[in-house]
């Protein structure tokens, strides 16, 4: 038993030493390529007005957050006031920025809740559902920019495609989830405690539909916040564009090779908004602002963690 704990352990720290690998071999690919000298420009002359603006955005995003699995775990019996959801929100933004992929925080949310709660499936089921409901927002939102920005559909039609088969499995996962539903009885222990929370979530239509209104608005805030960062940059691209290819780029910052998403993101910015006419040094500046901010709010989470121990 100890040999197989040390066995995981060590593949642990080794997958962990590799995704910082890839994360500053990709970062180190593009200050190579970049232009530095534009790059520092850009930074250097942000106007704070937007960035001001931007990090607001980053704290009533947070709040929306919360209020979304608020909805969630009241339907699970699970009543949580929502200034604690709120604390557990930024915890979870400031382990982002040392766990893998963009939601490696969404692991320290199920902790706080299930500390508070004593239901640890169902707190982990939440969250899980939570993640569903918000990815199928996320592609709604990208489908309203390209509705109000079809001219641009022609630049990313393989990327749209993606999207639309990602957001029909997930259709057919709230469609369908009564029927697989089922099938969990086949299950035992801890598992099918956490899988029929999940199945409850997504098959109470009225609680689904609810958590993906409120998931618009959430990922319309951070749509904003890119918007707010670009125009602090004086890289002007349309608002509508921005509703288009940003819930792209964090769908891609989902894969779980780096840490916080770093490095992919980048090359993500890179990618979208480099056909949207902007340069290298443009990209990768709104990029890491992007970054930059999420780590300065996320030190409120810092703070609040350690006030715990």
């Amino acid at each position: 038993m100890k040999a197989a704990n040390a066995l995981t352990e060590r593949r642990t720290w080794i997958t962990r030493i590799a995704r910082v690998g890839v994360s500053l071999a990709l970062m180190g690919v593009i200050f190579y390529r970049m232009d530095l000298e534009q790059f520092i420009g850009l930074m250097r002359g942000a106007d704070v007005r937007f960035l001001a603006m931007a990090t607001g955005l980053v704290v009533v995003g947070l709040v929306i957050g919360a209020y979304r699995w608020q909805r969630l775990l009241r339907a699970l019996g699970i009543p949580v006031p929502l200034r604690i959801l709120v604390a557990s929100y930024f915890v979870g933004l400031f382990f982002n920025d040392f766990l893998p992929t963009s939601m490696g925080g969404d692991v320290v949310r199920i902790y706080d809740v299930a500390q508070y709660s004593r239901r640890h499936s169902a707190s982990a089921a939440s969250v899980i559902a939570e993640r569903a409901l918000s990815s199928l927002a996320q592609g709604l939102i990208a489908l309203l920019g390209l509705a109000l920005g079809y001219d641009v559909a022609r630049r990313f039609a393989g990327e749209i495609a993606a999207l639309f088969v990602v957001l029909c499995l997930i259709l057919l996962a709230l469609l369908f989830g009564d029927r697989w539903g089922r099938d969990i009885a086949l299950l035992k222990g801890k598992v099918r405690e956490a899988l029929e929370s999940i199945s409850f979530c997504l098959r109470n239509k009225s609680l689904a539909l609810g958590v993906v209104f409120v998931s618009l608005f959430f990922h319309a805030v951070i749509v904003l916040i890119n918007y707010a960062i670009l125009e602090a940059l004086g890289a002007h691209v349309s608002l509508v564009y921005c509703f288009l290819v940003i819930p792209i780029i964090l769908f891609i910052t989902l894969l779980p090779v780096s840490i916080n998403g770093l490095g992919i993101r980048e090359w993500a910015y890179i990618y979208f908004f480099g056909r949207l006419g902007l340069s290298m040094a443009e990209a990768v500046a709104a990029s890491l602002m992007f970054f930059f901010l999420l780590i300065l709010v996320s030190l409120i989470g810092g703070v609040i963690f350690a006030l715990r121990s």
